[in-house]
């Protein structure tokens, strides 16, 4: 990876608001990076850019507990190569957060100031319940907010869970049932793969009835995520019959695991055209999707094109978190 200079300066800009503002937002995955720089102004959005960076930190910290001197090089040179991007566009205000990996990670909150003295990027790290409040805004940009509803978002670390009723966040869960996490359990065989799940859902038994769908009643199960978001476009893509193109039905998705799992991942990313660091977790992500869908009692989901990023610009927008760029 090219290593950029660091040692830019900030421009100098106007303050952020809703009526104006250039918006950079940093998601720093189990499996990727995500930067997304977007303008706004006068209610009008408009992407200026995005990239995904591939750097999988969840392999190495959910089996060793920490990351390697290499990973870490590359995580700032990644961030340094951010602030420039952030720079070149003229950001007013920007955010960074860090999921699953660094919350895990033992010496995360060094890396974090690591990045913040070499790239001045702040990185924040939050949990389960920060995370899931903050895709809760990419859903209320969406208006979905009003129906009743369970909201499931798969990342590579963890799997969060929100009851929302009422327009309001009612219930929150977060298990350590990331696509990444779940490929380390996949890898030791079946029994440990299970045993992840059970165990996972056994913390939250006294609670599983809140995200559960009521007898007689419809309620909706939206997933986020990339594989939740890649599993439904295939789907789509081979169904025989037409429905919604966001829809992903429970019976598709027990078809798609039957053909993905005897092939290796080089064979899927031949069949499906998958990225290489999708290819290894899609089966693991699908049994985690269907093993959800099971134990909540739902037959389909409805998977929109959001994200955690689109939930962190909806909040920099409305003012809800603001940083200096």
């Amino acid at each position: 990876m090219t290593s950029l200079a660091c040692s830019l300066t900030a421009p100098s800009v106007l303050p952020a608001s809703p009526m104006h503002g250039r918006y950079g937002v940093i998601d720093v995955g189990s499996n990727a990076v995500r930067l997304h720089i977007e303008a706004s102004s006068f209610g009008l959005r408009q992407k200026l850019h995005s990239r995904r960076f591939r750097l999988r930190l969840g392999s190495e910290v959910f089996t060793a507990g920490e990351l390697s001197s290499e990973t870490r090089r590359n995580l700032i040179e990644i961030f340094c190569e951010i602030r420039a991007l952030l720079d070149s566009h003229a950001v007013t205000d920007s955010w960074a957060v860090a999921t699953s990996a660094m919350r895990d990670c033992r010496d995360g909150q060094q890396l974090v100031e690591e990045i913040r003295e070499k790239c001045r990027v702040n990185l924040e790290i939050i949990d389960g319940k920060r995370e899931a409040e903050i895709v809760f805004e990419a859903i209320r940009s969406l208006g979905l907010q009003a129906r009743e509803l369970t909201l499931m978002d798969l990342g590579g670390g963890s799997l969060e869970l929100v009851a929302c009723r009422d327009g309001r966040f009612r219930q929150f869960a977060s298990l350590q049932l990331g696509a990444v996490r779940a490929l380390c359990a996949y890898a030791d065989g079946p029994d440990s793969f299970q045993n992840q799940v059970g165990s996972q859902f056994a913390r939250i038994q006294g609670n599983l009835r809140s995200f559960q769908q009521p007898p007689g009643q419809h309620r909706l199960l939206v997933g986020l995520g990339g594989n939740v978001r890649r599993l439904t476009k295939m789907a789509a893509s081979v169904r025989a019959f037409p429905h919604h193109p966001r829809l992903l039905l429970r019976s598709e998705l027990v078809s798609l695991v039957k053909e993905l799992e005897p092939l290796r991942p080089r064979e899927r990313r031949q069949r499906w055209d998958l990225p290489r660091d999708r290819a290894d977790v899609i089966v693991p992500a699908a049994k985690v999707i269907l093993e959800t869908m099971d134990r909540l009692r739902y037959d389909h989901l409805f998977s929109p094109k959001v994200s955690l990023k689109h939930g962190m610009v909806a909040a920099l927008v409305n003012g809800k978190r603001m940083s200096g760029a």
